[in-house]
């Protein structure tokens, strides 16, 4: 817990406390979790690699968990971080083990990024375990309800950039077809 607390605290020596207990074996992996807890309360964008390298499907599964959680946290409090994030919490979150999934669309719902929706709606729409449904609508309430109202219109923008970015390839690969047929 005091690896936790530390890093919620952002002492000065959280950061190396928590990456030193991320070397311990313990009962669990509960000095792990609890090292990946405080490592992402630090709210550093420099941990991102850290976290991911402990989501990583060769370490030890309560890691992984206790880094999604981490890894959501991260993503809520440092923007830089969230599409990273997002991205991978969202493959967690359609794969993998049920508690890892739980973990991923837990931190999915705290990040609140409306990249995610999609993922969430498919697996409250068609997961076999009521848990995961139940969840994944909680998580997807949370996502639309959004950050606020400036994150929602950059959210907006961002889909009808890429639906512009969309439609010009269908435009220019439209031209070519045509362009072929015509001689």
């Amino acid at each position: 817990e005091a690896a936790h607390v530390l890093g919620i605290l952002r002492a000065p020596q959280a950061r190396e406390v928590c990456e030193a207990l991320l070397e311990r074996e313990s009962w669990a992996d509960l000095l792990r979790a609890r090292a990946l807890q405080g490592l992402g309360a630090l709210r550093e964008r420099e941990l991102l690699p850290l976290l991911l390298e402990w989501i990583e499907p060769e370490r030890p599964v309560r890691a992984r968990i206790a880094a999604c959680t981490a890894l959501g946290h991260l993503a809520d409090e440092v923007p830089e971080t969230r599409l990273a994030a997002v991205e991978v919490l969202c493959r967690l979150a359609k794969s993998g083990r049920f508690r890892l999934r739980l973990a991923a669309v837990s931190a999915l719902g705290r990040v609140r990024d409306a990249r995610s929706a999609g993922v969430l709606s498919q697996i409250h729409q068609t997961d076999t375990d009521g848990r995961m449904r139940r969840m994944a609508f909680e998580a997807l309430r949370k996502v639309n309800q959004g950050r606020s109202g400036e994150d929602a219109l950059n959210g907006i923008r961002g889909d009808l950039e890429k639906l512009q970015a969309e439609h010009r390839a269908l435009v220019d690969r439209l031209v070519k077809v045509e362009g072929a047929s015509d001689s």
